[in-house]
């Protein structure tokens, strides 16, 4: 979902650079890098905010790339953390 009571019948520009991302076994693995501030506590509330710009970059790969994306990551280098996402 990319915005609510978007029908998908006219196009949308989005802006974003993918941080980085490999092709494992014909899959895409795809990380994000983050530099905000995050604790134990608030990991949570960081990992939904960021769950729609991870999943615009996997329909992004997989439109221009060709190949399906397996994996997304964030890490948090405040934490020093790597956190799987199911998107």
């Amino acid at each position: 979902l990319i915005h609510e009571g978007y029908s998908g019948e006219e196009g949308i520009l989005v802006q974003g650079i993918i941080d980085f991302y490999f092709i494992e076994n014909g899959r895409a693995v795809l990380l994000d890098y983050k530099t905000d501030r995050v604790t134990d506590e608030t990991v949570g509330e960081r990992e939904s905010e960021y769950k729609k710009q991870l999943r615009l970059y996997k329909m992004a790969l997989e439109q221009v790339g060709e190949f399906e994306v397996a994996e997304a990551w964030l890490y948090f280098s405040s934490m020093g953390k790597f956190v799987r996402m199911e998107l």
